[in-house]
């Protein structure tokens, strides 16, 4: 009965501070003079000018607020997700060459034309959200819109896709990265789901085996970040391991598994995750370091907020998958040090941390709420089925 009313109270407590978070990002998060959403929010909730606008935070709060109106979490989500969705399509989207512009002004004029494959990838997710929440059209022209712009503008004979392009996509960068693949299998999974079209299910398991084959290290197991046009690592940052993207990719894996039926993501999936635990997170202050080597070596002992979601996130992947009460522990226990260490009862948060787990950058960045809004819907759909399970 304890254990219980200790997962009651943490439930409790993620719900009260998700309703906290959207509330502050619905009101001060939105420029209402010109449109569009604010980078970033200093520690009193005040915009801080930056000026430009990036693809990635519009498409992030696109599904932030389309994913809060499914989960009925606030009233007026669904008109911050319309909002976010015309300004992702009228702002960001290039009419003549198709694609999407890397920024824009605050006003809204374009600024940097470039095509990103980062910034693709979350506007295929935010619009492949938006559609699993609205059945919108114009959404579901998009998505298929931008699909295709993945495959004949970004993808490679090589096997991957090209990091960026210009404008009119006259050259492709094609260096391998880690970090835009991953979050392009999220967008395909969630594409699968939102339109059952098996398509994306095919696109999901090529990026798989672009990870299995081209982005894990065969000696260490772990995925590195930065690869060069022939696919070796390269040669100042080839050896970068960040955890909180194996524990990421741990989480995407376990997805895969139940939308793909491949059980061999589960052990792909227990790999990274053991690799990324062991040499990721600090046994003496707790939380994840930012970077390692691929050799388990300490690069970077600062911890941003992101890649403890990402732990949150695959413990409770990990829970789903195997029911085993010291998962459930281990999650709980990620969950308590992330509202212990870094989230404020405002619905604000600290972003970076010492190693010491004093904090050294208090400012807000928008794109922050989609790893906070994800973790914890994960971490509350776990605890929940725990507590139906034992009442069984």
């Amino acid at each position: 009965m304890t254990e219980h009313k200790t997962h009651d109270a943490l439930i409790d407590r993620i719900d009260t501070y998700l309703v906290a978070m959207l509330r502050l990002w619905a009101a001060l998060g939105w420029d209402e003079a010109r449109g569009g959403h604010h980078e970033r929010l200093g520690p009193d909730h005040q915009p801080v000018e930056l000026g430009y606008r990036r693809l990635t935070v519009c498409a992030r709060q696109l599904f932030v607020f389309s994913r809060a109106e499914a989960r009925g979490l606030l009233k007026s989500a669904r008109s911050h997700a319309d909002r976010a969705f015309r300004c992702l399509v009228d702002r960001f989207r290039d009419p003549v060459n198709g694609g999407f512009y890397f920024t824009v002004e605050p006003n809204g004029a374009p600024l940097d034309r470039s095509k990103d494959l980062y910034g693709h990838a979350f506007a295929l997710l935010g619009l492949a959200e938006y559609l699993a929440m609205s059945n919108d059209g114009e959404a579901r022209r998009l998505v298929a819109e931008t699909d295709s712009a993945a495959m004949r503008r970004f993808r490679l004979p090589q096997g991957w896709y090209a990091a960026k392009a210009p404008a009119d996509w006259s050259a492709r960068d094609g260096n391998l990265l880690q970090n835009p693949h991953m979050h392009l299998l999220e967008a395909y999974l969630a594409a699968d789901r939102a339109t059952g079209d098996v398509l994306y299910r095919d696109r999901a398991t090529d990026l798989i085996g672009v990870m299995r084959t081209r982005l894990r290290e065969p000696r260490s197991g772990m995925i590195t970040e930065f690869r060069n046009e022939a696919g070796e690592p390269d040669l100042q940052r080839g050896h970068i391991v960040e955890p909180g993207h194996l524990f990421e990719w741990c989480w995407l894996l376990h997805l895969s598994s139940s939308r793909l039926d491949q059980l061999a993501c589960l052990d792909d999936a227990t790999g990274l995750f053991e690799r990324g635990y062991a040499a990721g997170t600090d046994k003496d202050f707790g939380g994840v370091f930012d970077q390692v080597s691929v050799d388990g070596e300490l690069i970077a002992d600062t911890k941003r907020i992101w890649p403890l979601t990402e732990l949150v996130k695959a413990h409770a992947a990990r829970f789903n998958a195997t029911r085993q009460v010291n998962e459930l522990a281990a999650l709980c226990d990620a969950v308590e040090f992330l509202f212990t260490a870094y989230l404020l009862p405002d619905g604000g948060w600290r972003e970076r941390l010492r190693r010491d787990l004093t904090c050294y950058d208090d400012t807000l960045p928008a794109s922050t709420c989609y790893h906070l809004l994800l973790a914890l819907l994960e971490a509350r759909t776990a605890l929940t089925d725990s507590l139906s399970n034992a009442a069984q």
